[in-house]
């Protein structure tokens, strides 16, 4: 006979199927938008957590990795308080999907997310900033028409950058059970720059949300569930005086997210080894009708050889297309990274993520993702004791 426990987590996983489907509908982009549609990379989508993604991005269930929570708002801890931090320097990162274009996913973050987390009994509080997308198009030999001169041949580079304030909840559903959810305000801002001039911007703002489950049937298993939903952001262009007339890309624009839902499980096999495995959804029709949905798996390990020391490997595709078709982004990603238990409750993480030895050229002859970036954080626990 099922426990009360497991029946609930069943109910809650239905409900999390009947949202994806929901938003499917309701923010598929079927051409009738009065808006112009950016375009939208995978690989714009900010990692988040050093430790966390040198072991893959699978640890959306792993119960001792506080960076979980990025991810997956049920996570729980045992300290009273926690903060979080950390940051990535974006070394590489070059997608040539046309013989004149290439676009890149920024450089230098620090920090990109600041977490703080307050345990009270069964509840659990959450609030931070973090990134959420971040990239830049360069456009070579772009015609613009210009004041000064009937058209021009320039080189433009079109940013886009999202960020989030987030707040959140999660409780203690039985001995077994957490269940939380995450809601964020999104702020958006575009800028377009040719011959380091800016020319045009234009700003929005928008809402995401998170929920998830974590059920940890005992110190070796648990089993996690989790769904993101990030809505579109409209913004309007605002050009500079001395710009005349308008480029190509209009004055009115909409950013658009994919929906996804994820499954992971965590797995302690031996006292110093555990291993994490994820798959993840992502309905990119919400993006826009024409592209279709894509499937990411994710696979990491965690060995700590000794008391202050844990080493982590990983990998994961970047986000394969369903229908098998070869993609700029559908590449394979390695990772690996290590953590420091610099004093008892105060651990500081470092991870290296690439693509470089699986980027390759598509059908048409186009280069495929080629992306290396060093990746830091670190864990302040406080009050370990329960």
């Amino acid at each position: 006979m099922a426990s009360n426990g497991g029946i609930l987590m069943q109910k809650l996983i239905l409900v999390f199927c009947v949202l994806l489907g929901i938003t499917s509908l309701l923010f598929a982009d079927d051409g009738s938008q009065s808006h112009q549609t950016d375009k939208v990379w995978a690989s714009g989508f900010v990692h988040l957590g050093a430790a966390f993604w040198a072991s893959g991005g699978a640890g959306i269930a792993d119960p001792n990795n506080a960076e979980a929570l990025l991810y997956n708002p049920a996570w729980r801890m045992q300290a009273k308080h926690l903060i979080i931090g950390g940051g990535l320097q974006r070394l590489s990162a070059q997608l040539q999907y046309a013989t004149d274009s290439t676009a890149d996913n920024g450089q230098l973050v620090i920090p990109n997310y600041v977490l703080g987390v307050s345990r009270y009994g069964k509840w659990m509080f959450q609030g931070g900033y973090r990134e959420v997308y971040n990239v830049k198009n360069h456009v070579s030999r772009s015609l613009v028409p210009l004041p000064e001169q009937s058209d021009a041949y320039v080189d433009l580079a079109i940013a886009q950058r999202v960020s989030a304030l987030f707040m959140g909840v999660n409780r203690l559903l039985g001995e077994k059970l957490s269940a939380g959810v995450q809601a964020g305000l999104l702020l958006a801002y575009a800028e377009t720059n040719t011959d380091e001039k800016k020319y045009a911007s234009g700003s929005g703002i928008g809402f995401d949300f998170k929920a998830g489950l974590l059920y940890q049937p005992s110190e070796r298993v648990a089993l996690a569930v989790t769904y993101y939903y990030l809505h579109s952001i409209d913004y309007n262009v605002q050009y500079e005086p001395e710009l005349m007339m308008k480029f190509y890309l209009g004055t009115s624009r909409t950013l658009r997210f994919p929906s996804s839902l994820a499954a992971g499980i965590y797995w302690k096999p031996l006292n110093h080894l555990s291993l994490s495995f994820k798959i993840q959804y992502q309905n990119w029709k919400a993006v826009q009708s024409t592209m279709d949905n894509r499937l990411e798996v994710a696979a990491g390990l965690h060995f700590q050889p000794a008391k202050k020391i844990g080493l982590r490997l990983g990998g994961f595709t970047s986000g394969n297309y369903l229908n098998g078709q070869k993609n700029f982004e559908d590449v394979f990603f390695t990772s690996a990274g290590i953590d420091y238990k610099m004093r008892k409750n105060l651990i500081f993480s470092l991870s290296a993520l690439t693509s470089h030895f699986f980027a390759g050229k598509t059908g048409k002859g186009y280069d495929q993702l080629d992306q290396l970036e060093i990746l830091m954080g670190i864990q302040l626990r406080l009050w370990e004791n329960p």
